[in-house]
């Protein structure tokens, strides 16, 4: 899934990029913010692969709220001007996202501002030197009478299969905006249109797992 995700990704980039020059504010500021997704996930991904668990998750925030900014840029021209004078605030961009949707659906608004904001908050306490961001560096055993570290290379398999299913998701999901910030230029046929239907319908059965694996649904 992950790697779908991805391929995607850089194929949604490279058509974008090579069907025009990029000069509309909106585009160019998602055109940056999905090369700065992928190399995000891809630096996740390889901390995770390494035993390196508590650094992947560091990387965790900054990922979602890309993905969130790059399609707000491309709905909202405030919200591109923002980005490129570097005046873009923590929350401006999810805020414009869910006025929009809500403007199409107002219910469905409404849940997904509400998801937002328990993501903002659980994304956040995996950046900072917490529990929950510091437990994954080491391992508590279920009688909690020992404690082995579990610092960069040794291999956990629950924690790298907990984790791993996070990063498919932010993939996934990267994948998703990436198709909605790009609608508007990208061919509306062909490979890459194919290509991103099958990545919808392998995300399915994904969805919220990672949350019901680490404990937080």
């Amino acid at each position: 899934m992950f790697d779908k995700a991805m391929a995607f990704q850089v194929a949604a980039i490279e058509s974008v990029t090579s069907s025009a020059p990029i000069t509309e504010d909106g585009l160019r500021a998602a055109v940056a913010l999905a090369c700065y997704t992928f190399d995000m996930l891809l630096c996740g991904w390889n901390s995770l692969i390494r035993g390196f668990y508590a650094v992947a998750f560091h990387f965790v925030r900054s990922i979602d709220q890309a993905t969130v900014t790059e399609v707000a840029a491309t709905l909202d021209p405030d919200i591109a001007r923002k980005f490129w004078e570097d005046k873009l605030d923590d929350g401006d961009a999810s805020k414009a996202l869910q006025i929009a949707i809500e403007a199409e659906d107002s219910d469905f608004g409404k849940e997904w501002g509400e998801r937002r904001l328990y993501l903002r908050k659980l994304f956040h306490k995996f950046m900072h030197p917490g529990r929950t961001a510091v437990s994954p560096s080491i391992f508590i055993a279920d009688d909690f009478e020992s404690a082995t570290p579990t610092v960069g290379g040794f291999f956990v398999e629950k924690q790298c299969l907990r984790i791993g299913r996070l990063y498919a998701d932010l993939a996934f999901k990267a994948a998703v905006d990436a198709s909605q910030a790009f609608k508007t230029v990208l061919p509306p046929s062909g490979k890459l249109k194919q290509q991103f239907d099958q990545l919808v319908e392998l995300g399915k059965p994904l969805k919220d797992k990672w949350e019901k694996e680490m404990g937080f649904s």
